[in-house]
């Protein structure tokens, strides 16, 4: 069976495969972790943590080059990406053993599943 990137992580994709039938409440977010200025930046403690972004409906690696997100509507992408065109997709770069995120360099990433508000719609 071909396994596709994008199905790495998936809210829905696969019909509720991460999360139970009808519980709206739960979404897929990326959490990006140990944070520094500089990809080159000597390390001496964990770094600064990062934002959480979503939500998401798929979270998906290429070759580790970079983070591929599909966000539930443009408008939730465009608070994150917003000098992207209207598609509901984002590209994270990834650099030596970092993922790029304005202008910021995260060194780890974790999607999650919260239980989320109105708030963080």
């Amino acid at each position: 069976m071909l396994f596709h990137p994008l199905a790495l992580i998936s809210n829905h994709g696969n019909k509720g495969a991460m999360r139970p039938p009808g519980d709206d409440m739960n979404k897929l977010f990326l959490h990006l972790w140990h944070g520094r200025d500089s990809v080159n930046q000597d390390m001496d403690d964990w770094g600064f943590d990062g934002p959480e972004i979503g939500p998401l409906i798929k979270v998906g690696a290429s070759y580790m080059s970079g983070l591929v997100l599909e966000f539930e509507d443009a408008e939730t992408r465009e608070r994150f990406f917003p000098r992207v065109d209207a598609d509901p997709m984002a590209w994270l770069e990834g650099e030596e053993d970092c993922i790029e995120y304005e202008g910021k360099f995260y060194g780890e990433w974790t999607a999650f599943m919260k239980e989320v508000g109105d708030e963080d719609r």
